[in-house]
């Protein structure tokens, strides 16, 4: 088995949890080699290095060795460039988190991805449009993952304007039917040409619910932050 050496790469940690009484595994998402698992030795001692350094939602610049699945973390820099994330925008920030570790597979790169996660996560350390945020972000990671089909002009162009339109899963869009199940999500042509625009401020109710349904059929219908912003009632 080949030891890979990896240096100055550009990534984000997504989650982290204890290995030992001084060290961390965490979930990496790089830009060129996607996500990984990597150890931190000695990272929870009071004066390691790295003790400050492992962040969440902060760019970093790491490098690491290693030849089996989980690789060891040899150095990691910050970037400048993103701010805190105020608190009440964590939960967004976390919600990013948890799609990219449920929809990338390990080790399989995603660079487009990468780069939206990070411009999402500066819009958010400003506190801009929150809905505009993640809406994009979520449009990015259907269409990263090869899902962009749906986001097509052509067969909108035929549409009459008063239609509206539904989802079908694993299909697309249509023009409702009467007979059509109620919990496929519904928009109008408008709706839908302002998703390709990434205009998101027409129809932001209906916008929001079919994003999280496509994203919800191609990937996890069960992510820990849904549930808990449902529950307090201020799902973004």
């Amino acid at each position: 088995m080949v030891k890979l050496r990896i240096s100055n790469q550009p990534a984000f940690i997504i989650h982290q949890y204890s290995y030992s009484e001084t060290s961390l595994i965490l979930d990496v998402f790089t830009r060129d080699f996607g996500r990984i698992s990597l150890i931190a030795k000695g990272a929870k001692r009071p004066y390691s290095k790295l003790r400050c350094v492992l962040q969440l939602f902060q760019p970093l610049v790491i490098s690491y060795s290693g030849a089996g699945e989980v690789k060891t973390l040899t150095q990691a820099e910050w970037v400048n460039g993103i701010l805190p994330i105020p608190s009440k925008s964590l939960i967004s920030a976390f919600y990013m988190n948890e799609l990219i570790r449920e929809s990338c597979a390990k080790e399989d790169p995603h660079p487009e991805l990468f780069d939206s996660y990070l411009s999402a996560l500066t819009e958010i350390s400003y506190s801009k449009n929150i809905h505009h945020t993640l809406r994009q972000f979520e449009k990015s990671l259907l269409t990263y993952m090869g899902f962009g089909i749906y986001w097509h002009k052509d067969w909108l162009s035929s549409v009459d304007k008063d239609e509206i339109l539904i989802y079908q899963p694993n299909i697309g869009f249509k023009v409702k039917q009467d007979n059509d199940p109620s919990y496929w999500p519904t928009i109008t042509k408008k709706g839908l040409l302002g998703i390709i625009e990434d205009n998101y401020n027409h129809e932001p109710a209906n916008i929001k619910k079919l994003l999280r349904f496509m994203v919800s059929q191609h990937f996890s219908q069960n992510l820990k932050t849904k549930k808990i912003v449902q529950d307090l009632s201020i799902y973004e």
